[in-house]
């Protein structure tokens, strides 16, 4: 007479619940997958246009003032302007991070081929002590989240990106066409006739991260004449 086998039947048991698992096991991982990653791609964790414009216009004077300041210095070896400690002061009162020139430089009716080569011949003479007048500078806000951070890494449409955020104040009526704010002419290159180097992808908005985002690109918002928002993807 063959007895039942409880063992056997035991064994059977837990196999058909560990393929049930199984089962169930793989769709769930994906789906916790998928979620993550859908999270990452519209996750923006730099500031709003709206909190920086905010801080902005509440700090106004102060940050106005960096500017001047900024604009004003003429460095020499081993001093650099925002280091120095009236200037600290003011940076920690407007919960400024650093303050800095950048490219590209804006000479005086900076649309004007004949008024570049002036300005280039200037500068060749000897006759312009600095270009801080001139440059575009860039206002980085404390992150009052991460009061160290930087940059911060996210997953865009064009791929994983290094990212940071700041305001810029550019001294020149600028133009915009098509989409683009365009940038001032050169005497040193046909940079206005080269698609990569003569304009800015320029949007009314920087809460969500533009398509076709190259490394290295930056792009903008305008919300005031002379202020502007950079969001930019680091060239790493």
């Amino acid at each position: 007479m063959n007895w039942p086998n409880p063992k056997g039947a035991e064994q059977a048991v837990t196999k058909a619940q560990l393929d049930r698992k199984s089962f169930w096991r793989t769709p769930i991982i994906l789906i916790l997958l998928i979620s993550g990653l859908l999270y990452w791609w519209h996750y923006n964790p730099l500031p709003s246009d709206e909190e920086m414009i905010a801080h902005f216009r509440e700090h106004r004077t102060e940050i106005e003032e960096l500017v001047k300041r900024y604009r004003g210095c003429v460095t020499t070896v081993g001093t650099v302007c925002e280091g120095l400690p009236e200037n600290q002061a003011l940076m920690e009162k407007a919960r400024v991070k650093r303050v800095t020139d950048s490219a590209p430089v804006w000479h005086p009716n900076p649309y004007s081929k004949e008024a570049s080569k002036q300005f280039d011949d200037l500068i060749r003479a000897g006759k312009i002590p600095s270009l801080n007048p001139y440059s575009s500078i860039t206002v980085e806000l404390l992150d009052k989240d991460d009061p160290k951070r930087h940059f911060a890494r996210v997953l865009t449409a064009s791929g994983s990106r290094w990212i940071f955020k700041e305001l810029i104040f550019i001294p020149e009526n600028i133009r915009i066409e098509g989409g683009s704010l365009l940038l001032p002419e050169s005497p040193l290159c046909n940079c206005r006739f080269d698609e990569m180097t003569s304009k800015l992808r320029i949007f009314p908005s920087l809460d969500s991260y533009p398509t076709n985002w190259i490394k290295g690109e930056c792009v903008y918002r305008q919300f005031e004449t002379h202020w502007f928002i950079g969001l930019c993807a680091a060239a790493v």
